[in-house]
């Protein structure tokens, strides 16, 4: 057994002793991007409708296929990079893929569940972000999945329509707070 592994072993028994739940995997860019489809899907909504979960949660069965048109893009993207595939365990519930068309269903039942049963949408810290007038990751959330996207020439028109307006409205931001700057150093 290499040092490495070992050291690993050791931190997991550390943080198992401390009641932490913890999975280690060979496979950590799936994990990550299973976390990006969550975060590029639901926090790129948020942000440009400024509203959470529960907001959709209502939507008729019509309305709902328009976004899960735009989650199938991003999961299609991590199925073609050979990140997502069938019979991956699914982040963050450690539930078996059953393919593409489940990620996309469960990536919509999980989060407007969620919000339905607690009658209150979790936040994105995209969403605070432009709530607080504050930048946010739009590289790292959406333009990531779109360049992995143009890597594997993989179609995705609503991402990139998506990333387009994330980019529109950082800029808005940075204007504001550009302003702001001007104003104090007139006003000093």
């Amino acid at each position: 057994m290499n040092q490495s592994r070992s050291v690993l072993e050791l931190w997991v028994d550390i943080l198992k002793a401390g009641e932490g739940v913890v999975d280690t995997t060979e496979h950590i860019d799936s994990i990550r991007f299973s976390k990006n489809v969550w975060n590029c899907a639901w926090a790129s909504m948020q942000g440009l409708v400024r509203s959470t979960a529960l907001a959709f949660a209502p939507l008729s069965a019509e309305h709902s296929a328009v976004i899960k048109s735009y989650f199938r893009e991003i999961v299609t993207v991590g199925f073609q990079a050979g990140l997502l595939w069938k019979g991956m365990v699914q982040y963050p519930t450690k539930e078996v893929s059953e393919g593409l068309d489940d990620v996309v269903e469960y990536c919509w039942d999980k989060i407007t569940g969620m919000a339905k049963a607690r009658g209150v949408g979790h936040k994105y810290s995209l969403l605070i972000d432009v709530e607080m007038g504050r930048p946010f990751e739009v590289e790292v959330i959406t333009g990531a999945v779109l360049r992995l996207a143009q890597k594997y020439k993989v179609d995705t028109p609503r991402l990139e329509y998506t990333y387009v307006l994330l980019k529109v409205l950082q800029g808005e931001i940075l204007r504001e707070q550009r302003e702001k700057l001007e104003e104090k150093a007139v006003g000093a």
